[in-house]
């Protein structure tokens, strides 16, 4: 199974137009998936970044609940997303260089009217599948997969750092395609 850059694209306009304004009431998570839970009839936004099941999707209640009942282990990066983005507003979701990137853009009300951006960056590229945390800074909080310099020379992703998106896409683009004349 191969995603497209179209389908972040509409994953991104369908977080927009349903989720914006929306607080996180909820965070599961196992294995290699996490659910965002914002309560009311939309579905539970659901992120599995497995090499062979990879993807976004909208889920309920007592689908995530079946997986939370096999799950083996629960990933470190379920505790960082559930300690940031509890009671956090999704305030916007973007595609990131018109590639396979989708970006979640909270905030967290903190008191006095000080709030706390968050940024969740869901990276679904097969074997290569992400789901990343990254602070107001954009430095990484916590993340599904390390990578390291030892495995990828192009970028390295692991706490501390600050984000790197994956090598820019070669070919063309959605629009540069749609608006060739045909052939």
């Amino acid at each position: 199974m191969s995603l497209g850059a179209e389908l972040v694209r509409a994953w991104s306009n369908e977080l927009n137009t349903n989720f914006i304004g929306r607080r996180v009431r909820r965070v599961e998570g196992a294995d290699q998936w996490i659910a965002l839970s914002f309560g009311g009839r939309t579905g539970d936004l659901f992120f599995s970044w497995d090499s062979e099941s990879y993807g976004c999707c909208l889920a309920d209640e007592a689908q995530w609940q079946a997986l939370l009942s096999m799950a083996k282990s629960k990933p470190p990066l379920f505790s960082a997303v559930k300690a940031h983005l509890m009671g956090a507003e999704l305030i916007a979701a973007q595609q990131i260089d018109e590639d396979r990137v989708l970006s979640l853009d909270f905030s967290k009300a903190l008191g006095a009217g000080f709030a706390r951006p968050r940024h969740l960056i869901f990276e679904p590229s097969g074997r290569y599948s992400n789901l990343i945390l990254l602070d107001e800074e954009e430095k990484i909080i916590e993340v599904a997969k390390h990578i390291y310099p030892e495995t990828n020379r192009y970028r390295s992703v692991f706490p501390g750092l600050g984000y790197t998106p994956p090598p820019p896409f070669e070919g063309l683009s959605l629009e540069a395609f749609l608006a060739q004349p045909e052939a």
